[in-house]
This record gives C-alpha cells, sequence and structure tokens, in this order.
C-alpha cells in the first residue's frame, strides 16, 4: 500500500486495526484525511477508536462486505482468506488503487 497516494476524504478499509501493523495503518490514514473503517471485535473497539478510525466492524457480528461500499484502499488483503479476500474485492470503488 503506498500511503502516499491517500487523499483527504478518501475511504480506507483496514483489516485486523487491532494488531500491530494495523495500528500504524489507521494512524498513517487518518493523517493524510481518510475515513478509516476497520474491522475488530467489539472488545477492540474503543481502542481502535483511538487510534483514529471512523467506523468499527464487529467480524463476529457484521458482515463487512453487506456494510461498507466505494472504498478506494483496503489495506491487510494479504492476510484474508480465499472467502473473505473475494468479498473484499466487492469493496472497491472505481480508480481503485
Amino acid at each position: 500500500m503506498d500511503f502516499s497516494e491517500i487523499k483527504k476524504d478518501d475511504k480506507v478499509l483496514i483489516h485486523a486495526g487491532v494488531d500491530g501493523v494495523g495500528n500504524f495503518a489507521i494512524q498513517i490514514a487518518k493523517s493524510f484525511g481518510a475515513y478509516v473503517a476497520t474491522i475488530a471485535s467489539s472488545k477492540n473497539e474503543e481502542f481502535v477508536k483511538s487510534l483514529g478510525a471512523d467506523r468499527v466492524i464487529d467480524y463476529k457480528k457484521e458482515d463487512f462486505s453487506e456494510i461498507l461500499h466505494d472504498f478506494v484502499i483496503v489495506f491487510g488483503m494479504s492476510t484474508l482468506n480465499q472467502t473473505t479476500f473475494l468479498r473484499a474485492k466487492f469493496l472497491y470503488a472505481t480508480g481503485l488503487k
């Protein structure tokens, strides 16, 4: 992911926002002015929001592919299983980076 391409108000989804790399990705994307959604359990919601996440999807209760739309960047795709990867592909807006 090339963070330099993020622009103000871009919609960025970060998988596993609570892990070490996800922590940094949330903060970096937010520093560029992006709208940041992340996937984490509800017990970690306040933590990822404190890092800058605008929307937290509880992977135990919600299906991110039914909630989120028109995201320009999806970060953390390499850690996903095939089914989740295919669902994540449909989030992308035209002009995907």
